[in-house]
């Protein structure tokens, strides 16, 4: 188990890595993409990962993350928790909606609504 939360631990670190430089100010367009398509990356290999343990109780090592310091990272291990513990993903991302600004608050809101209509697995 202590594996497989390295595994998230990396995955979730990179995607906060990624992220932050994603969304820097004045990125030139080649840039961006070249940033967006490591966090589209990142993305693809943390959903492997998840579909892998999602009916198991392993899946429970994402906990811990939803309360790091990093907003990024919370908010991504909220997207990730919905399976085992809708409760306090819930809470997690209404809590990045009205503590945290800008494009954290606004992906939090997003996968909320998302989420209310079915839309995520």
């Amino acid at each position: 188990m202590k594996n497989l939360f390295n595994e998230f631990d990396q995955l979730f670190s990179e995607y906060s890595r990624t992220q932050k430089l994603l969304y820097k100010e004045n990125l030139a367009n080649s840039e961006r993409n070249k940033k967006l398509k490591e966090a589209n990356e990142v993305i693809q290999h943390t959903k492997v990962l998840y579909e892998k343990f999602r009916y198991s109780h392993e899946i429970q090592v994402i906990e811990p993350f939803l309360n790091d310091e990093d907003p990024y990272i919370r908010l991504i291990a909220a997207t990730y928790s919905f399976s085992y513990n809708q409760e306090l993903a819930e809470k997690t991302l209404r809590d990045l909606i009205e503590q945290v600004k800008g494009i954290v608050a606004f992906n939090a809101k997003i996968t909320l609504d998302v989420w209310v209509k079915g839309l995520l697995p």
